[in-house]
């Protein structure tokens, strides 16, 4: 695999991609010399393995309740500079991937830039790297921002503006490859199968996060594939067989380096209803929850239990201190 200085995928005259040293591409990805740059999730994960990094993924919905908006964002702050706070101790960087949606994607994305410029301010370097993880190309992407989250309506220029100023914000972009099927429907000349890519985002959060960062209101109710409650329950059961340090059984035969948790912050959302007559309505969940985070090294019992921020960074910082 070869990468340009400037980051951007090189191929050699016959189409095909170039060799390298994987040494030299080691050390562009520890220096983040790739910055700015594209690549399939395929060479991401390739250079996740390579390098030992560290991968926080980012999954959640986009209609978030709006009355719950500010405590959904100060908890998630919160989990945040935890995660800033134990990465510290070993300077090791924090790769937080996230697909720039409008809604949780977007907040989390606020929230790394936001722990980079407070770096600054301290003449430090965030360990938080900022990952577009895209399921699709970013010009075909775009088009799924064409409508307002809760309301159907067009989308203002100011919310397309969000997440071209998040994409430009990123350290690194990564897009999912196309599924064969639509491989094989491109050659047919026969649209993208949009709800395939998502669910192929969703199969990289699960599989290659250390970390699954959600945004997710508990509700298993409605369950599709790709989605937040689809991820967060695949990602949960995995941990049946991953090491949480405490719980014997819970102990695989690979090594602890490979233990991997779920940090959730209670998000309610708006949900979509059919009334009696046919016509769809939007209601609001309740909030009750909101502002609060729950943390699993182990499978999760329905409903999850949510808590104060303040009980859970213990357990996160604890988690993320581990080799």
């Amino acid at each position: 695999m070869t990468i340009k200085a400037n980051g951007n995928r090189d191929f050699n005259e016959s189409g095909d991609r170039g060799e390298r040293n994987d040494i030299d591409v080691r050390a562009e990805f520890a220096a983040f010399g790739v910055s700015r740059g594209t690549l399939w999730a395929t060479e991401f994960a390739e250079l996740l393995e390579k390098t030992e990094a560290r991968l926080v993924g980012v999954t959640g919905r986009r209609h978030i309740v709006p009355e719950a908006w500010g405590a959904v964002e100060s908890a998630a702050r919160t989990a945040a500079r935890a995660l800033v706070a134990a990465a510290g101790e070993d300077g090791r960087p924090i790769y937080v991937a996230t697909g720039l949606a409008i809604g949780a994607d977007q907040l989390a994305a606020k929230l790394v830039l936001e722990a980079r410029a407070e770096a600054e301010a301290r003449g430090e370097a965030s360990p938080l790297r900022l990952v577009a993880l895209l399921p699709m190309s970013v010009a075909e992407y775009r088009r799924d921002f064409s409508t307002k989250p809760g309301t159907g309506k067009t989308a203002s220029a100011s919310e397309l503006d969000d997440f071209d100023r998040y994409l430009a914000s990123a350290n690194l972009v990564v897009e999912i490859e196309p599924t064969l099927a639509n491989v094989e429907r491109a050659e047919r000349g026969e649209p993208l199968d949009r709800t395939a890519q998502y669910a192929a985002l969703g199969d990289f959060l699960v599989e290659r996060s250390r970390l699954l960062w959600a945004f997710w209101s508990g509700d298993a109710s409605n369950v599709k594939p790709g989605g937040t409650t689809d991820v967060v329950l695949r990602k949960t059961r995995r941990l049946a067989n991953v090491d949480d340090g405490e719980n014997v059984g819970n102990v695989r035969a690979s090594s602890e380096a490979s233990a991997e948790a779920v940090c959730c912050v209670a998000t309610p959302e708006v949900l979509r209803v059919k009334n009696p007559d046919g016509t769809k309505a939007r209601i609001p969940e309740s909030t009750e929850n909101a502002g609060k985070l729950a943390f699993w090294t182990s499978p999760i019992d329905a409903p999850p239990k949510f808590e104060s921020p303040e009980n859970v960074v213990d357990d996160l910082k604890r988690f993320w201190k581990r080799k």
